[in-house]
């Protein structure tokens, strides 16, 4: 009879561990192990349907842009309310428009709104490529100067996605050219996916 009792645990311990680790998966957000190696951490945020291998010691926050929430990704500790030598950002978010738009379109919209807000602003390079995760993207790297004196470097991708175009954007005030790899194999690493239903 102990034997029995003991079986029956073990079966509804194993089921609940099942259906726990199914929960799991459906949370808000999270972090799994990297296919990146130690130093890195998949986060995954399923209200938003992305997820992006980052750096260990980077956290994130939800952030309101023109009434348009945001994932903003960053290091740890760094004040990204003012720029600063060490400034360095990543936002992830989406075109705000019912319909969804092609890529030029998308680059084109922010473009012109980037042009609005801010003086000077100069396209380095653009181009176009396609992702480890087989989403075809465009590109754009820009400079501009903000009003506390560094040169503000974005780098910003439109990402197709079955819904709408997804966007990364760098924002940095590091040398982008001594930085531009570390921030590849970041993007690389972006997959988007169904989001979930409870926002």
């Amino acid at each position: 009879m102990k034997k029995l009792f003991f079986g029956i645990t073990l079966v509804f311990l194993a089921l609940f561990c099942i259906s726990n680790l199914a929960i799991a998966k459906e949370q808000n957000y999270g972090f799994y192990e990297s296919d990146k190696g130690a130093e890195y951490k998949e986060f995954r945020h399923n209200i938003f349907g992305f997820s992006v291998d980052i750096p260990n010691n980077w956290i994130f926050g939800v952030v309101t842009k023109d009434n348009i929430p945001v994932v903003l990704l960053y290091p740890e500790g760094l004040n990204t309310g003012r720029f600063s030598s060490d400034y360095e950002t990543i936002e992830i978010g989406e075109i705000p428009l019912k319909e969804k738009v092609s890529l030029a379109d998308a680059k084109k919209y922010t473009l012109d709104g980037m042009r609005l807000g801010h003086q000077n602003y100069e396209i380095i390079n653009e181009s176009q490529k396609m992702l480890q995760s087989g989403k075809e993207c465009i590109w754009f790297l820009a400079k501009w100067p903000s009003k506390t004196g560094f040169d503000i470097y974005e780098y910003v991708f439109f990402i197709d996605s079955d819904d709408q175009v997804r966007t990364v954007a760098v924002r940095t005030t590091f040398d982008i050219k001594n930085r531009k790899a570390f921030y590849d194999q970041i993007i690389e690493s972006f997959n988007s996916f169904q989001k979930s239903n409870y926002q």
